[in-house]
């Protein structure tokens, strides 16, 4: 069991630690239930804040091989929608680093408690990959040679 201790070493409830968590980052549950989500499909994560992202995820570790995706969370729920120009930022860096970026879209339902860390599954993350288009590599421009 993993104890949780604040600054004057005094133990935290998960609902304290929760709301501690959210005022350092107000997005803190929708990351923590991304980490979760990549987890549960078996990358090995790292932080992505070099790279501009949010978290680096790996197939076997940064041990064996680089980074395969920059990982960007995004709520739905926001007013504010990623601008062009962020992901436009964040796929060069990607690029120019041999990654690819994952946007993970997260939407919370209307009502959700967070007694427990297993009610962070009730939050729906969607997947959309972020890449150049790259014509040179594109089939249907290659020319046909008989």
């Amino acid at each position: 069991i993993l104890c949780i201790h604040d600054i004057q070493c005094k133990e935290m409830q998960y609902r304290e630690f929760l709301e501690a968590a959210k005022n350092v980052n107000s997005h803190f549950l929708e990351c923590l239930g991304s980490y979760l989500y990549l987890k549960s499909k078996g990358w090995i994560i790292k932080s992505g804040i070099k790279f501009g992202g949010n978290f680096l995820i790996y197939k076997r570790g940064p041990r064996y091989n680089h980074a395969s995706f920059i990982i960007f969370v995004h709520t739905k729920s926001d007013a504010k929608d990623i601008s062009i120009k962020d992901l436009k930022g964040l796929q060069r860096i990607a690029e120019t680093s041999d990654k690819d970026v994952l946007l993970l879209e997260v939407s919370k339902p209307n009502v959700l408690t967070y007694n427990t860390i297993s009610d962070l599954a009730a939050l729906k993350i969607s997947e959309t990959i972020i890449r150049r288009f790259n014509s040179t590599s594109f089939v249907q421009s290659q020319k046909i040679t008989k």
